[in-house]
């Protein structure tokens, strides 16, 4: 079995590795063949991680769909030949979060390319029945992976409270920026404004269905051209603490704050801002319960995932790969086709 196999900062080999034997009782032998590349991919490769660093090489990528080509002897669900798409995170179902059904927050979680634990860009991997989705027959490969980045977004509107109505501001025009927007359309939102600085990702965000785009790399002013408490909902996915900070006046009293981006770096949120205004902030981890609805979505057409793909390689490339996934102003969302 081929993988691509990281060993330290800008280190990646295409290698030989052990085919992952005969999967367990409730699981599936899954043949990768689309994995899309995140920004926890890019940072593992350039600078050694999100938390913790490279403990052991291993496999990158968490967003990926494939082929089921054997089952486990109490899986019903499924049969070889089925094409299915991934749920990247396995929780350990134990715990008080997964009992209380926040799994996505499982202290115990094993999360596919974290923590030096393998990822996606493998021939085969073996993995459990129930985190696994059919693909519907229209959807390519490349759609199937993007459920995963396409589940942040759609908890992030979720949390959001998005209806009828809301006037929403969409921080960065990446693939889960574009995808918010979308699911924020879908929702009811009567004007979805997105900011970014790449004039690309803006013609997409706009493609796409925002009804306007702002493009900060050329702001003339502190904070964004936009009326003071104009806006429902800020969602955040891009982690920077600036971009954050032009936002903040543009939120109405009693309107809602929600931070997806990752970031280590301290934010600089105003105490008297938030208590004056009785702003509701609501960080938002990762995923649950989302694949049915996003593969819903995708199959009637109602968001799409296509056009944030700008970019396919191979395996044997996941090193340029990774490389033009870096390129802001070139690159939205890169694929290896396996």
């Amino acid at each position: 079995m081929r993988a691509a196999i990281l060993y330290g900062q800008e280190n990646i080999v295409v290698e030989d590795r052990p085919d992952p034997g005969a999967p367990a009782p409730d699981e599936v032998q899954i043949r990768v063949r689309a994995v899309g590349l995140c920004g926890s991919d890019l940072k593992y490769f350039y600078s050694g991680g999100v938390s913790g660093g490279i403990k052991q090489p291993f496999a990158l990528g968490h967003e990926a769909a494939g082929d089921i080509v054997a089952v486990g002897r109490d899986v019903a669900a499924f049969a070889p030949g089925d094409r299915v798409a991934v749920e990247p995170g396995k929780p350990c179902w134990k715990c008080p979060q997964c009992l209380q059904g926040d799994y996505n927050l499982c202290p115990n979680m094993y999360f596919m390319a974290s923590r030096s634990r393998d990822g996606a860009l493998r021939e085969r991997l073996n993995w459990p029945a129930n985190l696994v989705f059919p693909l519907p027959e229209r959807l390519s490969y490349d759609e199937g992976a993007l459920v995963e980045p396409l589940s942040v977004a759609f908890s992030s509107v979720r949390h959001a409270q998005v209806t009828l109505g809301t006037r929403a501001l969409v921080l960065g025009a990446g693939p889960i920026g574009l995808a918010v927007a979308q699911f924020a359309r879908l929702a009811g939102a009567v004007y979805v404004g997105v900011t970014d600085t790449e004039p690309l990702r803006l013609k997409l965000a706009q493609d796409l269905g925002a009804h306007e785009t702002i493009d900060v790399a050329h702001l003339t002013g502190p904070d964004l051209p936009l009326a003071e408490g104009s806006i429902d909902v800020v969602i955040d996915t891009t982690g920077v603490d600036r971009a954050i900070a032009q936002a903040f006046p543009a939120i109405k009293p009693a309107g809602r704050l929600v931070l997806v981006g990752l970031n280590h770096e301290l934010l600089p949120l105003s105490l008297l801002q938030i208590v004056y205004k009785q702003l509701t902030v609501q960080g938002v981890y990762r995923f649950k319960n989302t694949y049915p609805s996003v593969l819903h979505y995708l199959d009637e057409g109602q968001i799409k995932a296509g056009p944030l793909i700008t970019h396919r390689f191979t395996l044997d490339e996941a090193e340029q790969a990774l490389r033009m996934a870096a390129c802001r102003s070139d690159a939205v969302k890169v694929m290896i086709e396996l």
